[in-house]
This record gives C-alpha cells, sequence and structure tokens, in this order.
C-alpha cells in the first residue's frame, strides 16, 4: 500500500486535489477502485466518477496542448516564410 502521494500531484490546476489523488491511485499505483474508495473513505462508486471526470479533463487537457503545440508549429512556419519573403525584397 502506498504510504505518500508527491507533492507535483496535486499542483495540477486543472485537476480539483481528489481528482488528482485518485487519477495518481489508479493510473499509477494501479489500484483498483475500491482499493481507493477504502484509502480515501470514499464508496467506490463516487471514486468510479472522480475517475472519470479526472480522465476526462486529462483528455480534453491533452487535445488543448496537441492544438497549442500544431499552432505554434504553424506560427514558427509562417515566420519562417514571412522572414524568407521580407529578406528576398530586400535583396532586391
Amino acid at each position: 500500500m502506498i504510504s505518500s502521494i508527491p507533492l507535483k500531484i496535486v499542483q495540477n490546476r486543472n485537476l480539483s486535489i481528489l481528482e488528482s489523488i485518485v487519477w495518481f491511485l489508479k493510473e499509477q499505483e494501479k489500484m483498483n477502485f475500491h482499493e481507493v474508495g477504502i484509502m480515501l473513505n470514499r464508496d467506490e462508486r463516487n471514486i468510479w466518477t472522480v475517475h472519470g471526470r479526472a480522465k476526462k479533463k486529462m483528455n480534453e487537457l491533452k487535445i488543448k496542448q496537441d492544438v497549442e503545440i500544431n499552432t505554434t508549429k504553424l506560427k514558427l512556419k509562417m515566420g519562417k516564410t514571412s522572414f524568407s519573403i521580407y529578406g528576398g525584397k530586400n535583396e532586391g
């Protein structure tokens, strides 16, 4: 059984503290809903619901980060193209 939870787990501002702890115990420590419920003194059905919410938020966050990364790549690519065009105008 786990004796401590890393502080970085609860620093994720996108999840509530309970969601962060449940996510950590379920995904990282590979505990089942019943074990997490006993550890946190919660019904396993509540743990299932909290985990589902956390999973949904994590998926939404991943999608948002993927879009931001793609946008950044696009801006860098456009910036390079703009620089080349601008450089060409100054040379001529």
